[in-house]
């Protein structure tokens, strides 16, 4: 019976342990998930030389995304009003500091009318925010570090990302490689206010 107590009270302990360990992660103020201790690899690491090259003005609009050469997002064939609303359009802004701030909004209302990026959406300690980092070594190709939420466990990701000669194009390299994701350039406002660096900086 006392082995029985004893092997009960080591499993409880290393159960305790593990999920500990395993929740390295957290809702700040803002309610983002964000990492107990930091350990971004790509965070102000020297010589980024994608940042010459890079829209640090507008925004990035995800416009497809592709599995095994099909398209599927936006999937056509449940784009209606009883469906599409379970997606989002996601936005991408980068910053002169190799910050990124991505932001996810509802594709469309409650009355199924379309989305647009809004001025208020570019707020950085919004939940819908996301803070991560980006690095390249040359000018057309490089990766994106964030921390993101799996089941029961925070985990860094780096993606890879190409821009096109022209810089109005990026593909990022999704599913190990059957698929990706197509963002394009889209020109903000010029009478809205910038996102200060700083700011970004200040909640990553």
């Amino acid at each position: 019976m006392g082995k029985v107590k004893t092997y009960l009270w080591m499993s409880m302990i290393t159960i305790s342990f593990a999920c500990g360990f395993l929740n390295n992660g957290f809702y700040n103020e803002y309610g983002q998930f964000v990492p107990k201790r930091p350990r971004f690899k790509l965070k102000d690491k020297p010589q980024n030389k994608i940042i010459e090259n890079i829209d640090t003005v507008n925004v990035f609009k995800l416009s497809k995304m592709y599995y095994e050469g099909k398209e599927i997002y936006p999937n056509r064939e449940v784009t209606t009003r009883n469906y599409y609303p379970e997606y989002n359009t996601i936005y991408i802004k980068f910053f002169s500091n190799g910050r990124v701030l991505t932001m996810s909004i509802p594709s469309m209302d409650s009355l199924g009318n379309l989305n647009n990026l809004n001025e208020k959406d570019l707020n950085p300690r919004k939940s819908n925010s996301f803070k991560k980092y980006y690095y390249g070594k040359d000018l057309f190709t490089f990766e994106i570090e964030s921390f993101v939420r799996g089941e029961s466990i925070g985990y860094y990701l780096r993606s890879k990302y190409m821009i096109n000669a022209k810089g109005d194009t990026l593909t990022r390299e999704m599913f190990e490689g059957k698929g990706s994701a197509i963002y394009v350039k889209e020109p903000l406002p010029k009478h809205w206010k910038r996102v200060p660096g700083r700011l970004v900086k200040e909640v990553c």
